[in-house]
């Protein structure tokens, strides 16, 4: 796939909202091409939105394979700006009609948010900011689905940022899936889910540029809790599952599961390319910060044994760890890290909400099928953003990143804004994934030694990190 240019315009400067897009396209042989961080929205700024129209127009007028871009990049700044912006729908209408200009000339694969409905609302949820926030962009979002029911867009994913049932955010979604189904528009999809939007986009691209739909089977640890709603979402997990399926491009298998704690082989729909092992909770979803330090041994080892009859077999393992929010589950990832190559999985996600899981494992889980036709002895090169989420979702998310909070607060300071304490905590937890983390992980991986040079903390807080990876193979 050398021979292709994408053009990608992230929701923000976040590693997981930009660099993760970066380094799955690059696994993939694609030339990624995207606007310099510094003019992208961050935390306290928006972006430079002139600026980013200006790097885009003078890449299409160089040529590229494709387009994937956030609306609320190209038209308010970013994620957080759009959140604060005062700007009227008729105001960032021209910049539609540009991008649906550059659209007649390169394939583009739109994302787009429907406002959260946050449990704890900041000052910029204040109910009029917000009221104005959303009614501009559910304007935004219907403009959208008209232009890619014309096929203006070649993909249109409009996701819904963090909400609850019968919130706001879900009866826009309604209504918008109801325009949808109205017009007919079979290039747009609604979903949970927003930072992790343009993963599942380049994994659609992929799909779209070697027309091959891969096949997936799910595997639930509790099957049985498939309907539940996980937190930060309006919809059962178990909708939410087949949404990301099919926004990668990817076709369900038809196949039911067999019962967890039967059966040792892969089980019937082992034809599919990929096997999603989607690690779900019994009763409700908790945060990862009250979980207990114990392993469902029954449920684990039988799934386990299908995860590497699956393996063996030459399928794509892919495992979204959801059973807590914003952070893996240790006992799991810990019994997983005690086998060679963590146990033949080779995508994983456990981050923040569900959808952020779900759409972070499906979309490495099609890069590496798609790779093992090209490079099928050299997986390398898809290693670099399994072992960043391994690292971060597990190492610092779920054992790193409550201590250094206790820290942080022991020491008179905020996790959610660390100011003088920022330097201290960087050095803490790089110090905690050599020591707390890597060792397990270089365990599992001997042919892969890893290196972390760096840990920052990009928008000055805990709740996300930038840790600089490097990864050599031994022959």
């Amino acid at each position: 796939m050398t021979d292709h240019v994408l053009l990608f315009v992230p929701l923000d400067d976040r590693p997981v909202t930009m660099d993760m897009v970066v380094d799955l396209a690059r696994a993939a042989e694609v030339d990624v091409r995207t606007p310099d961080r510094a003019v992208l929205g961050g935390r306290d700024r928006p972006g430079e939105v002139d600026r980013v129209w200006e790097w885009l127009d003078h890449q299409v007028a160089a040529g590229a394979s494709a387009l994937i871009a956030s609306v609320e990049m190209l038209c308010l700044g970013g994620l957080v700006a759009s959140r604060k912006s005062e700007a009227e729908f008729e105001e960032i209408a021209p910049r539609l009609r540009r991008l649906y200009e550059i659209a007649s000339r390169v394939p583009t694969y739109i994302s787009a948010v429907i406002p959260r409905t946050p449990v704890h609302p900041t000052a910029e949820d204040a109910p009029d900011a917000a009221l104005q926030h959303r009614t501009r962009h559910l304007q935004m979002n219907t403009d959208l689905i008209d232009a890619a029911s014309r096929g203006r867009l070649r993909y249109l994913l409009i996701g819904q940022d963090d909400t609850s049932p019968r919130s706001p955010g879900q009866a826009e979604r309604e209504s918008l899936q109801a325009h949808v189904e109205a017009i007919g528009a079979p290039n747009v999809l609604l979903t949970s889910g927003a930072d992790e939007l343009n993963t599942r986009l380049l994994a659609r691209w992929l799909t779209d540029l070697t027309e091959v739909s891969a096949g997936v089977r799910i595997l639930y640890t509790y099957p049985e809790n498939a309907e539940q709603i996980p937190l930060y979402e309006a919809t059962p997990l178990i909708q939410t599952v087949g949404e990301h399926v099919r926004s990668a491009g990817c076709a369900l298998s038809p196949s039911p599961q067999p019962s967890p704690l039967v059966g040792e082989g892969e089980g019937e729909g082992s034809d599919a390319d990929i096997l999603l092992w989607v690690h779900n909770f019994k009763d409700r979803q908790r945060e990862a910060r009250d979980q207990p330090e114990t392993l469902d041994h029954d449920r684990v080892e039988v799934i386990l044994k299908q995860v590497d009859a699956a393996a063996k077999r030459g399928k794509a393992v892919a495992l979204a760890d959801v059973r807590y929010a914003n952070g893996a589950d240790r006992a799991v990832v810990g019994r997983l890290l005690d086998e060679p190559r963590f146990a033949g999985i080779v995508a994983y996600g456990g981050w923040n909400t569900c959808s952020n899981s779900l759409g972070t494992a499906i979309s490495q889980a099609v890069v590496a099928h798609h790779l093992r036709a090209t490079l099928p002895e050299d997986d390398r090169v898809y290693r670099q953003v399994l072992f960043l989420r391994i690292l971060d979702d597990w190492g610092y998310q779920s054992v790193i990143r409550p201590q250094l909070a206790r820290w942080v607060e022991d020491h008179g300071g905020s996790p959610a804004d660390l100011g003088e304490h920022e330097s201290t905590a960087e050095v803490l937890a790089l110090q905690g994934l050599r020591n707390d983390a890597l060792p397990a992980l270089q365990a599992s991986f001997r042919h892969h030694p890893t290196a972390v040079h760096r840990v920052t903390f990009p928008w000055h807080r805990l709740f996300e990190v930038r840790i600089d990876l490097e990864i050599t193979r031994t022959p």
